[in-house]
């Protein structure tokens, strides 16, 4: 018999799970890799359902610290991944799952997931087009990290449990589909709802987000068919051509979330315009200036649209003047919203809005405004003081959210020391009182 890879590959004739049998339904290759920075290790499951086919899509999954550097039978008890590749017969990927040394940011370890991939990609009848990158906890930093260093090589990513707003900008080329639990202990949702908010500020092609209440530190909200059928939608061809994507967020408990992330994320913080994928020919001139935020723009070539006669049939009249009203609507939230933070000494999301204000309506007399009262906060030596602790309280309150209740409350009585005569001082202690209350 002719040896493949598949036949190459040592067969698993079942598995244990709470005392009864599994059917393995998949082949699992442990691998060894000389890297030019060290030997490593990488496990390979190939499902069964997938033999004789030459196009197969490929999953790459980053573990969590917890398996770096372990044995291997460590790695495969505590990444479950592993298991349901080998046992879910609707699994629909190779599964390449490298171990790092230590995290995955340090010793070369996302280059050898690379290098483990490569190899992978050799000796099976991969689809070079269909290659996905997910991981948990540390892996799903790793995966970001990943993303950003090699921004070309994976048609989308989810990060689970774990996420960087550091790198959003780099990633956002690349569909995305973040998870976390609100209840998580070992990770803080903070770290994913940042991250989330920073896809949207640098205009993610696809950005999606699911946030389950009550979840603790785990994988059980996303992995699953829904995941799988999602990242199969896309390819490494389309990256950077596909047009943008409505947002989908998933997150019960919103209300929660600080107010800078719940206005960037929320369908309502934002202009609601219809899906502009095909627009018609004749507003086609207002699509990028719609897709990159600049709304007074827009506004003034919608208008421009409607006032020459004949320009426009009667379906793209009425679209033209929905997304007027829209923009319009939004406007004067964002102003709102501003003026109504500042009176409760939230200056450091004010500011934020007033900034949003000034990119997104420049010209408009609506962004002068909003240029003017920052100008005076910035000549008043008391209101810089307030604003100072303002900016402060915000910056803290984003931090405390993914911090154990006992430690938020030290942060914020530790603000209080400092910024105790302030009028975010009262914020403050409504956020102690609070987390007291949840104890």
């Amino acid at each position: 018999m002719k040896q493949t890879p598949f036949t190459q590959a040592i067969p698993i004739a079942l598995i244990v799970v709470l005392g009864a049998a599994a059917t393995v339904r998949a082949e699992r290759t442990l691998k060894h890799l000389e890297h030019a920075t060290g030997k490593f290790v990488y496990f390979v499951v190939a499902p069964d359902a997938l033999k004789g086919r030459k196009d197969l899509p490929v999953l790459v999954y980053l573990h969590g610290i917890g398996s770096a550097g372990a044995t291997t039978d460590v790695m495969l008890q505590k990444e479950g991944i592993i298991r349901r590749a080998e046992r879910d017969k609707q699994f629909p990927f190779i599964l390449v799952a490298p171990q790092a040394s230590s995290h995955w940011g340090s010793n070369n370890n996302i280059d050898r997931a690379i290098a483990a991939l490569d190899r992978v990609l050799t000796d099976y009848p991969c689809d070079k087009d269909r290659v996905y990158l997910c991981g948990f906890s540390a892996g799903g930093f790793g995966t970001v990290a990943c993303a950003k260093k090699y921004p070309m090589r994976f048609a989308a990513i989810s990060p689970v449990a774990g996420a960087s707003d550091s790198a959003a900008k780099a990633v956002a080329h690349i569909p995305i589909w973040v998870f976390h639990g609100d209840a998580d202990p070992t990770v803080g949702v903070g770290s994913s709802r940042s991250m989330v908010a920073a896809l949207a500020r640098s205009n993610a092609t696809e950005l999606r987000y699911t946030e389950t209440p009550g979840l603790a530190h785990s994988t059980r909200n996303a992995w699953g068919k829904h995941l799988w059928e999602w990242l199969l939608t896309h390819r490494v061809s389309e990256l950077k051509r596909q047009p943008m994507q409505p947002r989908m967020i998933d997150a019960p408990n919103w209300h929660n979330m600080p107010l800078e992330v719940r206005f960037i994320l929320d369908r309502r913080g934002a202009p609601s315009l219809p899906p502009m994928g095909s627009p018609p020919a004749a507003l086609r001139s207002t699509v990028s200036p719609l897709r990159s935020g600049r709304y007074a723009e827009a506004r003034e070539k919608l208008r421009a649209l409607l006032d020459a006669p004949d320009t426009l049939g009667e379906a793209n009249r009425r679209t033209a003047e929905k997304l007027i009203r829209h923009i319009d609507d939004h406007e004067q939230r964002l102003e709102s919203q501003a003026r109504s933070l500042s009176e409760h000494a939230d200056y450091g999301t004010a500011r934020f809005l007033l900034e949003t204000l000034k990119r997104q309506y420049r010209g408009a007399e609506s962004a002068k405004r909003a240029e003017e009262t920052l100008a005076s906060w910035r000549s008043d030596p008391q209101m810089r003081k307030e604003i100072k602790a303002g900016e402060m309280f915000a910056k803290i309150q984003k931090q405390a959210t993914s911090m154990p209740g006992d430690q938020a409350i030290k942060t914020y009585e530790g603000f209080l020391k400092r910024y105790g005569d302030s009028k975010a001082a009262e914020l403050a202690r409504k956020e102690i009182k609070k987390l007291n209350k949840s104890k």
